[in-house]
């Protein structure tokens, strides 16, 4: 490792941001880096435009995925380079409000109920009981399941927040099975090497394998499971500002998502067209 990449990492260590984020970001920037084949300090702000309209127009990425790269190179040169305005006229991008994908209770009984085996059984179950992020649930521990409290401890979860989240009663009969068949040592779900933790990748092959399963034609990922856990709370009556603090949301207006994505409040509410008219007095009334 560089001694750059090393002044980085701990610069971003001592801005607070997550273990997941400083990996982003310094993937990011080894990006950027072999892009030009030079150090980011030998380059201009005429190179930082080229490569980000060069993720736009010609990789294609996803306009989140643009701004995730703008947000490292900013970091890193406001970092390296103060006083020197690197970023231009360059602002992140705006990116498209799209509606999340959101499985009925049913197809999500159906992906548990079905899933290949009792480690995917326990996974889908925990990501749609808890509605905690995909993240999250890749760092837990053993020790953050507290059974006679019903919760899950999240230890440093996005923004580096700690959080309790939900341990349903189900789910929790599927952990204990789990638990006995696969013995974890230190996190609950470990990869192939014992006391590692499973690979974001796996977790997604896990519940695309479940929904293959269940025959749901969706595009379901890990994620597609919080948003049903979301939107089915919403459903049931729980207040936003609950569903908020649940999901561990910075602020009410992300969980406002969730009203425009519910059929059954849509169907609860129904159109005004369909609302019987009151004819008084005649059609001139």
């Amino acid at each position: 490792m560089t001694q750059l990449r090393r002044d980085f990492i701990a610069h971003l260590q001592l801005r607070g941001f997550s273990e997941h984020t400083i990996r982003n970001y310094i993937e990011s920037m080894a990006m950027y880096a072999r892009h030009f084949n030079k150090s980011p300090l030998e380059l201009k702000r005429e190179h930082v435009k080229e490569y980000l309209l060069h993720l736009r127009n010609v990789k294609k990425l996803a306009v989140r995925t643009i701004n995730l790269h703008m947000y490292s190179i900013k970091s890193f040169y406001e970092h390296f380079l103060p006083g020197v305005d690197m970023m231009g006229d360059i602002r992140r991008m705006k990116e498209p409000e799209v509606c999340p994908v959101v499985l009925s209770r049913e197809e999500v009984y159906s992906m548990i109920d079905n899933a290949p085996n009792l480690k995917i059984t326990a996974v889908v179950a925990l990501l749609y009981s808890s509605g905690i992020r995909l993240g999250e649930c890749a760092a837990l521990k053993m020790s953050c399941i507290e059974r006679s409290r019903m919760i899950i401890r999240i230890l440093q979860g996005k923004g580096g927040k700690d959080r309790n989240a939900v341990l349903s009663v189900k789910t929790l009969d599927i952990l204990s099975a789990y638990y006995r068949y696969y013995r974890p040592s230190v996190y609950l779900f470990e990869g192939y090497t014992p006391g590692e933790p499973m690979s974001l990748r796996r977790y997604q092959d896990y519940v695309i394998a479940a929904a293959k399963k269940a025959r749901i034609c969706k595009h379901v990922t890990p994620h597609t499971l919080r948003h049903s856990f979301a939107t089915h709370l919403l459903e049931d009556g729980v207040p936003l500002r609950v569903i908020q603090d649940m999901l561990g949301h910075a602020t009410v207006t992300t969980t406002t998502i969730y009203t425009h994505v519910s059929s059954d409040l849509l169907n609860k509410v129904g159109s005004p067209f369909d609302k019987p008219l009151n004819r008084k007095g005649g059609a001139n009334a």
